[in-house]
């Protein structure tokens, strides 16, 4: 399921970039921004009001809640993930198709990777090289005009680009948190960024009152950015930031195969080129395996889980019979051999 849930959240994402390609004929990016992530933002925190209503209800708690410690992250990627980069891509979807924009985006798993390795100490493996250096061929070729023969520079790409880069940073941090909560951290980022943008979008533009628009957009934002979020933060529990963002990054190739159908734009050597170098960066990552002998120290913290086999332990009450529950417990030091990813339980240096 930890693939799974990955994958989903790519493709849930990728709609939005046709679609948000449609709307912005009668909208500006600031208020497309604010109302995908309001409609993300409302619609995960009406459903997380029932569910805690279910909790108390049955004195079930089967995720951890956010602390006090987790608000630099939170602060973020709001900044990063809730507020930037949203503007920055659909203001780059008014210079360039949407198919385009949607290849230039897997920058972001090259960067989520980069900076889970450089700055948050993941691991990183030969593969992993591999993939980044495929994509990047990828994009090189997106800005290759092959009429002139030259590099070009292309506004819509570069702001994608830029995008992906504030997504990465949205990755990593929501990755430091991604054991609490995920509905609770995708409605934070969606009502945060979707307000702010809403400020600006109301001061600098004003804004579009058209019923059908308001309402497509808070559907959208709720689908692509809502519900992804949450499968997305489900992944990097299993996964970790880099490959989760790597499983996340097949996304632009879905969101591209949707902008052909739907917005029938052109299917060109250039994109279908670019889209086979990054397929084969993909590649290498799908097909990663790591697998050696390690050492759990000793780590005392909360998150929902089921007794799995980093979860042996006893509890007292009715608690017994809950299947995902959540509550503060400790992971005695150990070492033993299986193969893992760089989860919330294996951050061990190599």
């Amino acid at each position: 399921m930890k693939y799974f849930y990955a994958l989903l959240s790519a493709f849930f994402f990728s709609i939005s970039v046709p679609l948000a390609k449609l709307m912005l004929d009668q909208t500006s990016p600031l208020q497309l921004a604010a109302l995908m992530y309001l409609g993300a933002g409302i619609g995960l925190s009406l459903y997380l009001c029932a569910l805690n209503f279910g909790v108390k209800k049955n004195n079930i708690s089967k995720e951890a809640p956010l602390e006090k410690k987790d608000i630099p992250f939170v602060i973020g990627f709001i900044i990063s993930g809730g507020i930037i980069a949203p503007i920055l891509l659909f203001k780059g979807l008014t210079f360039v198709s949407a198919s385009m924009a949607a290849l230039a985006l897997n920058f972001e798993l090259i960067f989520t990777a980069l900076i889970a390795f450089f700055f948050f100490k993941e691991h990183g493996s030969i593969k992993l090289l591999l993939s980044v250096i495929f994509v990047i061929l990828g994009a090189c070729i997106l800005l290759f005009d092959f009429q002139k023969f030259l590099f070009s520079f292309n506004w819509g790409i570069v702001l994608a680009i830029g995008a992906s880069f504030m997504w990465a940073l949205d990755n990593n941090f929501t990755a430091k948190i991604s054991i609490k909560n995920p509905i609770a951290i995708a409605a934070i980022k969606g009502i945060a960024g979707g307000l702010a943008n809403l400020i600006f979008a109301f001061y600098v533009l004003g804004f579009n009152l058209n019923f059908k628009l308001i309402l497509a957009g808070l559907s959208l934002g709720f689908i692509s950015y809502g519900i992804s979020i949450v499968l997305l933060i489900r992944s990097m529990r299993e996964l970790g930031a880099s490959r989760a963002g790597i499983f996340f990054g097949t996304n632009p190739f879905m969101a591209a195969l949707l902008s052909i159908i739907i917005l029938k734009e052109a299917f060109t050597y250039q994109f279908v080129f670019s889209a086979i170098i990054m397929a084969i960066g993909i590649l290498f990552i799908f097909s990663e395996k790591h697998k050696h002998k390690h050492y759990h120290e000793y780590l005392e913290h909360s998150h929902g889980h089921t007794h799995d086999g980093h979860h042996k332990h006893e509890h007292g009450g009715e608690n017994k019979s809950f299947d995902i529950h959540s509550h503060k417990h400790i992971h005695n030091q150990t070492n033993h051999f299986h193969e893992h990813l760089p989860d919330a339980h294996h951050k061990h240096k190599h």
